[in-house]
């Protein structure tokens, strides 16, 4: 039609283009104007969204740092989640007790493995998300704080778009 395309052409188009993320509500001609009222569907949830998280801590020394770690974890995360500790052979007096005594206190939320030599972050990071088995993976450098709804708003984050792979915050602020 000499390029001119029709109202429900419009309409079919538009709709097209939306996809599933988007509902036409309305579509409005002025004269030669259109205008198309369109409303921003929820995310869909995907089936991972009700999955647990692995929170993986590699740890090499850095005692008080780690043991603030842990404990703002321990204090801000909810849902269905656990801690994995993975201490590289750390060498300062007390990380290991420090480690140990967190897993115990803790038994049904904390996972505790050693490595018998240092093997590094990278070894000692994949190691900590093996033992994830399916569920979602947070890993944490261990002189991080977490504070209240973290894990909610990374969750959220994390599955707000299925194509979503990783993801990283930069600051907390």
């Amino acid at each position: 039609v000499d390029g001119v395309l029709t109202f429900p052409e419009l309409r079919q188009m538009l709709a097209e283009a939306c996809g599933d993320q988007a509902e036409l509500r309305e579509f409005l001609s002025v004269g030669e104007e259109h205008f198309a009222i369109l409303r921003k569907r929820p995310p869909q949830r995907k089936a991972g969204l009700a999955r647990g998280v692995d929170i993986v801590i590699p740890v090499y020394n850095a005692r008080d740092f780690t043991k603030r770690c842990i404990e703002s974890v321990l204090e801000h995360a909810t849902g269905d989640w656990r801690l994995v500790l993975v201490n590289d052979a750390s060498t300062q007096a007390g990380v290991a007790e420090d480690l140990a005594a967190f897993a115990e206190a803790h038994p049904r939320k904390i996972v505790l493995l050693t490595n018998e030599q240092n093997a590094g972050f990278v070894i000692t990071a994949n190691r900590g998300m093996r033992e994830a088995k399916g569920r979602d993976v947070l890993l944490l450098n261990s002189d991080t704080e977490v504070f209240a709804g973290f894990l909610d708003r990374l969750r959220a984050a994390a599955h707000a778009d299925p194509q979503t792979g990783i993801l990283t915050p930069f600051s907390n602020n």
